[in-house]
C-alpha cells in the first residue's frame, strides 16, 4: 500500500510499479477513502492501514521475491515515489 500526497503522483507511480510484475494494482482516490471511512463495515480496516489523509493510495500485490529483487536492482528515484508504503502481509 502506497500513500500519495497528490492524485497526480498516484497516477504517475504505476508506470514504475508495473516493472515489478505485480499481480494487481488498484488506485483508491480520496473520495473512495472517505466513503470507506464513513461506512462502519470498512472503517476499522481504513483506520488500521491508511496513514493520515492521503489524496490517493495504490494497493499492489505481487510475489515478494520478485518484487524485492527488482526493487533492490532498480536505479534512480522517480519523483512519483509514494510518501509512505506499508507492507500488509
Amino acid at each position: 500500500m502506497c500513500h500519495f500526497r497528490t492524485f497526480r503522483q498516484s497516477m504517475e507511480a504505476p508506470q514504475h510499479i508495473v516493472n515489478l510484475s505485480p499481480t494487481a494494482v488498484e488506485l483508491v482516490d480520496r473520495t473512495m477513502i472517505g466513503l470507506a471511512r464513513g461506512n462502519p463495515a470498512y472503517r476499522a480496516v481504513v483506520e488500521k492501514f491508511v496513514r493520515g489523509d492521503p489524496d490517493a493510495i495504490l494497493l499492489s500485490s505481487s510475489s515478494e521475491t520478485i518484487a524485492t529483487r527488482r526493487l533492490t536492482s532498480s536505479s534512480g528515484s522517480p519523483r512519483s515515489w509514494p510518501t509512505s508504503a506499508i507492507r500488509t502481509a
